[in-house]
C-alpha cells in the first residue's frame, strides 16, 4: 500500500508535541485529511 504515490506527510507514529496540528495524537485517529486523499484515488 506505502509506494512513491504516498506523500511524504503521510502521518506516521510520531511523537505529538502539540505543533503539528495536521498529524494525529495516534495514527487510527479518524482525524484530519490523511484518509480522504486515499479514498479519492
Amino acid at each position: 500500500m506505502i509506494n512513491r504515490a504516498t506523500p511524504y506527510t503521510y502521518p506516521v507514529p510520531v511523537r505529538d508535541d502539540g505543533n503539528m496540528p495536521d498529524i494525529p495524537a495516534h495514527p487510527c485517529d479518524k482525524e484530519g485529511p490523511s484518509l480522504e486523499w486515499l479514498k479519492n484515488l
